[in-house]
């Protein structure tokens, strides 16, 4: 599943490319004083547009950040395979009692 800031984006970057294609003519005609009814409609739509990619880019990047800045710990981390799979770390400290087991603490 994908995260909702994800998503967020995506929908910012598409209404973002509608304004594009949709707000240069509409904003030329709008400046001259020679707009009509329909291409001021266009104008208007290309600014909603604009405000809404705007919009979405903003609340996108604000959950972004925090999903980044949370701290990652065993409990909440997404797991990308199972810890039964894992090599054993040869460079781990053996615990108390392997250590027993193998002679080197007898704990006297």
């Amino acid at each position: 599943m994908k995260k909702k800031w994800t998503i967020l984006l995506v929908l910012s970057g598409l209404a973002f490319a509608a304004c594009v294609l949709i707000l240069p003519r509409p904003l030329v005609a709008v400046a001259g004083g020679e707009a009509d009814a329909g291409t001021t409609v266009l104008f208007v739509l290309g600014l909603f547009l604009l405000a809404d990619s705007l919009g979405l880019l903003a609340v996108g990047l604000r959950l972004r950040s925090i999903d980044l800045n949370t701290p990652r710990s065993y409990g909440n981390r997404e797991a990308t395979g199972s810890d039964e799979d894992r090599k054993p770390n040869p460079y781990e400290l053996p615990t108390a009692l392997n250590q027993t087991q193998m002679g080197h603490h007898t704990g006297q």
